[in-house]
């Protein structure tokens, strides 16, 4: 009598992966920061810039938000992957490529768009 062994062309079938529920307090733990820093901007001094800006451009300038939407979106996902696989921050970074000006520079130029 002979002995089949299994072949590498004989799978067994796979179970569909279970997706795992995210409690709502965890939910809003990793939200939180991120709302935080997204109404950083809304003080009064901004709201009334965003009120006379809309209402003197209308929609002529929303081609214009698309395009900064994107990206913004990009820059932030880069700089997000940058510092949890370096573990470092932006000066750092760019002092270690390149020198400490311009890592300054790059903190002044933040300070003066934020």
């Amino acid at each position: 009598m002979t002995e089949q062994t299994p072949t590498s062309t004989t799978a067994a079938p796979r179970e569909p992966r279970r997706r795992r529920r995210i409690r709502p307090r965890t939910f809003f733990a990793l939200l939180g920061p991120g709302l935080i820093a997204a109404n950083a901007g809304n003080d009064a001094g901004g709201i009334a810039t965003y009120a006379s800006a809309g209402s003197q451009f209308v929609y002529r300038t929303l081609f214009v938000m698309l395009l900064v939407t994107v990206a913004l979106v990009v820059v932030q996902e880069m700089s997000a992957r940058l510092g949890v696989h370096t573990g470092e921050g932006l000066v750092s970074l760019i002092r270690e490529q390149f020198n400490l000006r311009l890592g300054l520079f790059a903190v002044v130029c933040l300070m003066a768009a934020n």
